[in-house]
């Protein structure tokens, strides 16, 4: 029975003071792994940090995995790039309920079905397939160069206005 534990025993790690620092253990149909010392920080490591580590898998391809960060959190790449996603074999990537409430950087390009809405776009290219609406524009001359505006209207047309683009 060496290395076994049975009947969901638990596995718990002291220190050489004799305090509990961590535990492993099962509650139902869950694997815990837990920190219990004050003084540790809860970081769960895994894989060597001193040394090349290699990836990191959750689940088999079969079925799907869900990665809850149940009081919020961060995801970081510590400075470094961190990629979601892959390029082959093509993945997709479905972001629900997003709200960014910092700069959104996109390099590339983006197809988008649905609506986009913005309070400012900034940007050399608009490229439009189908339609677009640009409400609530100003009907003074702006000061940035590059943003649009409503100026007058004709005769024949009082319900509409002249598209203006500010360049000074």
């Amino acid at each position: 029975m060496k290395n076994q534990i049975l009947d969901n025993g638990l596995i718990e790690f002291f220190n050489t003071l004799g305090t509990s620092t961590a535990k492993i253990e099962i509650s139902g149909s869950d694997l815990i792994i837990k920190p219990t010392s004050a003084s540790n920080d809860g970081n769960i490591i895994l894989g060597n940090s001193n040394s090349t580590t290699s990836d990191v898998e959750f689940g088999t391809p079969a079925v799907p995995v869900t990665l809850k960060l149940v009081g919020g959190g961060t995801l970081t790449a510590n400075g470094n790039t961190l990629n979601i996603g892959s390029t082959s074999p093509t993945d997709t990537v479905n972001l629900y309920n997003v709200t960014f409430s910092q700069s959104l950087f996109l390099t590339g390009s983006a197809s988008i079905t649905g609506s986009v809405t913005a309070d400012n776009f900034i940007g050399s290219i608009l490229d439009i397939n189908s339609s677009a609406s640009f409400t609530g524009l100003p009907t003074s001359e702006p000061t940035i160069t590059g943003s649009l505006w409503i100026s007058g209207s004709s005769a024949a047309h009082p319900n509409s206005g002249y598209l203006m683009v500010f360049n000074p």
